[in-house]
């Protein structure tokens, strides 16, 4: 994974500015892949099935099924420090 673009969710949905962050990854070049947390991961997850993204990680817990800047923080930092993304 080269970047890695965090999606944010309104109100269900995949926000606009999220596919567009989508968009500008691919526009770099290199193996782009993405990140769905809270409750509605997996529906963020499916709105992105027709992208060509490398993966589509999901994060489902109870502790950010809602957001919470410290529960998401703690979660990007987890997956960055796993993934390694260049």
């Amino acid at each position: 994974m080269d970047i890695l673009v965090v999606l944010e969710d309104n109100r269900g949905t995949l926000h606009r500015m999220s596919k567009e962050a989508v968009s500008a990854a691919q526009s770099l070049g290199g193996s782009v892949s993405a990140l769905a947390i809270g409750a509605n991961a997996d529906g963020l997850a499916d709105e992105l099935s027709g992208i060509d993204l490398a993966e589509v990680i999901t994060v489902n817990h109870s502790l950010v099924s809602s957001y919470n800047a410290d529960g998401y923080a703690e979660v990007v930092k987890q997956v960055v420090e796993s993934e390694s993304p260049k």
